[in-house]
C-alpha cells in the first residue's frame, strides 16, 4: 500500500521529561496529488445491528 506504520518516541504532552510511542503511518514512496495513499473499510457486526433492532422494538411498543 505504499506506507508502513511505525512506532515513533514523542514528548508526553503532560510531562515533557518522559517520553511516550506514537503510531504513525510513513510513506515509503512520494505521492502525486490525488494518488491514493491508503483506504479504510468499515465494517459494521451483527451483534450490534441485533441490539439496535431490539432497542427500536421496545421503544415502539411502548410509544404506541
Amino acid at each position: 500500500m505504499n506506507v508502513k506504520v511505525e512506532t515513533v518516541p514523542v514528548d508526553d504532552p503532560s510531562d515533557p521529561t518522559k517520553k511516550m510511542e506514537k503510531t504513525i503511518l510513513v510513506a515509503t514512496k512520494d505521492f502525486k496529488a490525488g494518488d491514493e495513499i491508503y483506504r479504510v473499510q468499515i465494517v459494521l457486526t451483527c451483534v450490534l445491528c441485533s441490539n439496535l433492532v431490539r432497542r427500536n422494538n421496545r421503544s415502539s411498543q411502548y410509544s404506541t
